[in-house]
């Protein structure tokens, strides 16, 4: 028997021998209602010995022993029923391997069984009048030309059984594991890949690989061509996708000399994308063909759908997905000093290179060196958008410390938008005092953008709230370090 044919021809062997099995204790419960209609209806039970006194038979059954007899012979033949039909379909969806087979097969044939085991904990008299008592009297059978009506009714059924399954369960799982074989196991397997910090995935060619070679395959990214049909051009030199599995095309020399490394940093993922962008490079938009389907699947996730698939139709989504804000910097303003987006390291999506825009400095130099009250803040286009993305980084670094968040925002009863809403730019002095208490980091200022040490993962507070952050006395580095408006020098 052929490799292919093994598994289904070892499963039809394994469904035949079950319901042989099952068939087998359906034929003894049949005898066993025949037997009980010959033994006499008496108002008692009696059991008499035989003439010489070494066996014992049944000589009349009372009414209610009766009943209980055919009730427990009419469960039994629900559970035969019940095991023959899930027994079968055990077999055939939970025994993918043939040596699962013969072990599932051996299992059910066990839970057969079971009852033979109870009867040991019978007691002893039951045991012994079940040694002496005679077998059953029985009707006779009827028959033709040697061919009872049982053994015809269990053999139809039995064929019945087999080409039902046969055809409905058997034949469609064979053709299931084989398409999940080829699924998994056809196609170019010679690639690498990796995922990076925002769920893109990078992969490259790496031709045939011996297995004594010391490559580490696993170590690097990219999908690969596996998928000829979305291929976009004859030079593809790299694979883009996104975390939903869609793969996509990408053009771009530098990416298929990426070396084998344990990951990529967020700021080398962002130099990639931006490397994949051939029509412009540094801080912009890089929607185009390379990306959309995993824009598109974003977009969904995000219950965004029927919408012109470019950034500014995603631009809501800049404060909740790092995938868009690294497509889109731009257009979620990481390089100007003040815009929806608060988060705006290059863990969030934002590439370093937003970080010495031009456009980012020239903005900074012309706006008013002027700090808005609590009440003006609460209705400005952006400070509720800073304070609702302050407080969710908020609970993804002090989650697991509730306690912490509360002390450090206590003006909103732990709600760090809510206390950042009420205080305005004051709100400022109070993190950094809480915060600096409970790291003992005294660099941690919002007016930095440092909320986690060493790291600047916020857009500095100097362009919205220039007078708590020092902007009047601070020196030139302090000011470009605190963004603070270029007009508070000539103040």
């Amino acid at each position: 028997v052929g490799v292919a044919f093994s598994g289904p021809a070892l499963c039809i062997v394994a469904v035949l021998c079950w319901s042989l099995r099952v068939l087998a204790e359906l034929h003894d419960i049949f005898e066993m209602f025949m037997s009980l209609r010959s033994i006499p209806w008496e108002g008692r039970s009696c059991v008499q010995p035989s003439a010489d006194g070494s066996m014992v038979h049944f000589a009349a059954i009372c009414t209610p022993r009766r009943v209980w007899i055919v009730f427990i012979l009419l469960v039994r033949i629900t559970i035969c029923a019940a095991l023959w039909i899930y027994g079968t379909l055990f077999l055939i969806h939970y025994s993918i391997e043939p040596a699962d087979l013969v072990l599932n097969a051996v299992a059910l044939e066990i839970v057969m069984n079971v009852d033979e085991g109870f009867f040991v904990l019978a007691p002893h008299t039951v045991k012994a009048l079940f040694d002496k008592l005679a077998p059953l009297p029985r009707p006779p059978r009827i028959t033709w030309k040697g061919l009872d009506c049982a053994s015809l009714v269990l053999s139809v059924s039995m064929v019945a059984w087999l080409a039902l399954h046969i055809h409905q369960f058997i034949i469609p799982q064979a053709v299931r594991v084989a398409a999940a074989k080829s699924t998994l196991c056809d196609g170019d397997l010679d690639f690498i890949y990796a995922v990076d910090p925002f769920f893109f995935v990078y992969s490259a060619n790496t031709g045939s690989i011996r297995t004594n070679e010391t490559v580490e395959v696993f170590r690097q990214a990219i999908m690969e061509l596996m998928y000829p049909d979305t291929v976009m051009t004859r030079n593809l030199s790299s694979t883009l996708s996104g975390s939903f599995g869609t793969a996509v095309q990408a053009v771009g020399e530098n990416v298929a000399n990426l070396q084998l490394r344990p990951s990529l940093s967020a700021e080398e993922s962002l130099a990639m994308l931006q490397l994949m962008n051939w029509e412009v490079s540094g801080c912009s938009d890089m929607f185009n063909s390379a990306v959309l389907i995993t824009m598109q699947e974003v977009a969904k996730a995000f219950h965004l759908n029927n919408t012109p698939w470019d950034c500014e139709a995603l631009s809501s989504l800049c404060t909740v997905s790092s995938q868009v804000v690294a497509v889109c910097p731009v257009t979620c303003g990481c390089n100007l000093p003040i815009a929806p987006l608060l988060l705006t390291s290059a863990d969030f999506g934002c590439p370093n290179e937003c970080f010495t825009d031009p456009l980012l400095w020239s903005t900074i130099e012309t706006l008013p060196c002027v700090e808005k009250t609590p009440e003006e803040l609460r209705a400005d286009e952006y400070w509720p958008r800073w304070a609702t993305q302050l407080h969710r980084q908020a609970v993804t670094s002090f989650g697991r410390y509730p306690e912490q968040i509360e002390f450090v925002c206590n003006a909103g009863n732990g709600d760090c938008a809510l206390s950042m809403l009420k205080m305005g730019c004051g709100f400022i002095d109070r993190w950094n005092t809480a915060l600096r208490y409970m790291t003992q980091y005294d660099d941690l200022d919002l007016c930095l953008g440092t909320i986690r040490p060493g790291e600047v993962l916020l857009k500095p507070l100097g362009p919205m709230c220039p007078i708590t952050c020092g902007c009047l006395n601070a020196t030139e580095e302090e000011a470009k370090a605190k963004r603070c408006p270029g007009t508070c020098a000539d103040l």
